[in-house]
């Protein structure tokens, strides 16, 4: 049993397998290495070949606390595979940690959970620029995150520093990789806001079936798992996360996606963070994601507030860079070039798939 709680509500014990967890932890700390698991103890003794300091070797740096499972699956995937493993010396990260880190022991990958952590480290990265003392992060490759929204902009910040892979991954406790995201220099503006399938992974419509590449319809992200997964003790909540399709049980934790023509998926936001605003669904994390396009927001959560019209408005709280100043009127001038959207008379963005009847209005 794996315990968590988060975005899928309160702590609940996933029932899964020694097999499906080694897996999982053996297919991030192998693939790093250009090394298929699937080889097994030959598999090993090849990773165990492979000096970590020279040019296709990985030491391994999760930010995040052993206690949340991308800092747990990150440093059991680098253990796995024979690859060091860099712990952070405090009990909370700093951006000056990990810069540290990264030099003292010459990380090649990194592993973090979103802005919360890309922040901390571009803050350094750039006091350290302002400086004239440009940090020494020349080991680093790839920067992979798990578990929350990371924006284009802290990005294509990061790849102002250093010539990276950036990975972003799309899991779940409940077991599966959904859907990844990859972006060097040479892509991010061009791939930077997109995913696509994990190996395995469906985007599927309320009956079950795969939603068609193209067709404008949200479907919701599926990945398969053992067949007994599922949450110890409660058969409702389960019945709302696992389903049996066509003989595989499929973990669902009610992530949304289109599936463009190109095979490309365009992330929505969880079920549980849709606004309902006078009928009609607006994303947060879609919001977050413009907003944060604004030059002078560190960051942005976007949340439902009670409305007497509307039943609920968008809001959101916004936190500016330091010494920044920003207005309302130009969060809604960002968020509308960011945002694929038409402009109502009033000026407000409106929700893109929406019949055009109710303004999806920020707070």
């Amino acid at each position: 049993m794996l315990f968590t709680g988060g975005t899928t509500g309160y702590p609940k014990a996933v029932i899964g397998s020694h097999t499906e967890r080694l897996r999982s932890v053996r297919s991030g700390g192998f693939s790093s290495l250009g090394i298929d698991p699937a080889g097994e103890v030959e598999a090993l003794h090849q990773a165990l070949d492979i000096d970590p300091h020279g040019p296709g070797g990985v030491v391994s740096l999760p930010a995040p606390p052993l206690m949340h499972g991308t800092g747990l699956y990150a440093a059991l995937g680098g253990l796995s595979s024979g690859a060091p493993v860099v712990l952070l010396p405090g009990r909370s990260t700093t951006g000056a940690d990990l810069v540290e880190a990264i030099r003292r022991h010459r990380v090649t990958d990194m592993m973090i959970v979103g802005d919360a952590f890309a922040l901390r480290l571009l803050d350094a990265l750039d006091e350290a620029a302002k400086a004239g003392r440009p940090a020494d992060i020349g080991s680093l490759r790839r920067i992979r995150s798990v578990g929350a929204v990371w924006s284009q902009s802290a990005k294509r910040r990061l790849l102002a520093h250093g010539d990276l892979t950036l990975v972003d991954t799309i899991a779940a406790s409940e077991g599966g990789v959904y859907a990844t995201s990859s972006v060097t220099r040479a892509n991010v503006d061009e791939d930077g806001g997109s995913f696509r399938l994990a190996n395995g992974a469906r985007l599927l419509d309320d009956n079950g079936h795969d939603v068609a590449a193209g067709s404008g319809q949200v479907g919701l992200l599926a990945a398969p798992v053992v067949a007994e997964a599922g949450y110890e003790g409660d058969p409702e909540k389960t019945a709302g996360a696992f389903r049996d399709i066509d003989g595989v049980r499929y973990s669902i934790p009610g992530d949304m996606a289109l599936l463009e023509a190109d095979g490309r998926l365009r992330l929505l936001g969880r079920g549980s963070s849709v606004i309902n605003t006078g009928g009609e669904k607006v994303y947060a994390d879609e919001v977050e994601l413009a907003l944060h396009e604004h030059p002078a927001v560190r960051d942005a959560i976007v949340l439902g507030v009670p409305d007497p019209r509307w039943g609920s408005a968008v809001a959101a709280v916004v936190s500016l860079e330091r010494g920044a100043r920003a207005s309302p009127t130009s969060w809604r001038r960002s968020s509308a070039s960011a945002w694929p959207a038409t402009r109502s008379p009033a000026g407000w963005p409106w929700c893109p798939r929406c019949s055009g009847s109710t303004p999806a209005r920020p707070t």
